[in-house]
């Protein structure tokens, strides 16, 4: 796979060392029971709790993706004491350096390869777009989009304290909140890294039209990306047949996706009927 992003000689040496990127070790025994379960709810996805029923112990849900259920104003110095994870390992200390430069998700020329095909002929918001390093893409390949956030972070210093904010060449299409956005206009919406705490990801779905498309790439219900709304809204629409999760396009984005080792990112799709 080719990553697009920059600095990828460093992202391949620290690949190579056999540490940096995670490999799921859920056993499969225990990740098709789960899923069964979650299908035979109407779910297109397990939950924590479809895991720990299938017999999943409970202190490997990190590696699942699922972050313990009694930190929920989500910090992540003390998920990573919790869990004893080394905050400071080279995988999470060079991750923070390629979040800055680069946005959230690491992308592949195969990602873009095949989200072109789906969004062609269509009109295209990237939502919450930060860096807007994979709106910008996406437009080199003709694809018409426009990106938007809340933060014009073109020619801004990155945060001291080690928040995450970003170094990069462009500013957002359109500059401001969704919430105060029309978006009847569109009919894809790219939502990569929802702000958890935020809620733009469920603003988009509520109003998403029939035919609509979302594509959201972020960990999943309990992770760090999207409100517990957003999840309780998408999974109320899919039992009730009003969205329909696109799994062979998602399986394809994600099994040509690189991830950062403890992050648990996937892209979903899904269409409104």
């Amino acid at each position: 796979m080719q990553v697009l992003q920059h600095d990828i000689d460093s992202l391949r040496k620290i690949n190579d060392m056999g540490s940096f990127f995670d490999k799921c070790s859920i056993p499969k025994d225990i990740l098709d029971k789960a899923n069964a379960m979650a299908a035979a709810e109407g779910f297109s996805r397990h939950k924590a709790s479809h895991l720990l029923k299938a017999g999943l112990p409970m202190d490997q849900l990190p590696d699942a993706g699922f972050r313990p259920t009694d930190l929920k104003n989500f910090q992540p110095v003390r998920y990573y004491n919790y869990w004893k994870i080394n905050a400071m390992s080279v995988g999470f200390l060079y991750r923070y350096e390629f979040v800055k430069r680069n946005g959230f998700p690491i992308i592949t020329k195969e990602n873009i390869d095949t989200l072109v095909k789906l969004m062609q002929g269509r009109k295209v918001l990237d939502v919450g777009s930060g860096a807007c390093v994979f709106g910008e893409e996406l437009k080199k390949h003709g694809i018409d989009l426009k990106t938007l956030d809340t933060v014009d972070y073109k020619g801004k210093e990155p945060n001291p304290e080690g928040g995450y904010s970003f170094i990069t060449d462009f500013s957002p299409d359109i500059l401001g909140s969704i919430e105060s956005q029309d978006i009847s206009g569109y009919n894809t919406f790219l939502i990569s890294w929802c702000d958890m705490e935020g809620g733009a990801s469920t603003s988009v779905l509520r109003r998403m039209k029939r035919g609509d498309i979302l594509i959201t790439n972020g960990e999943g219900q309990g992770g760090c990306t999207d409100s517990n709304r957003f999840f309780e809204i998408l999974y109320e629409m899919e039992r009730k047949n009003k969205i329909l999760s696109k799994s062979d396009i998602a399986d394809e984005l994600n099994n040509n996706s690189y991830r950062f080792c403890g992050i648990h990112d996937y892209f979903n799709v899904y269409e409104r009927k």
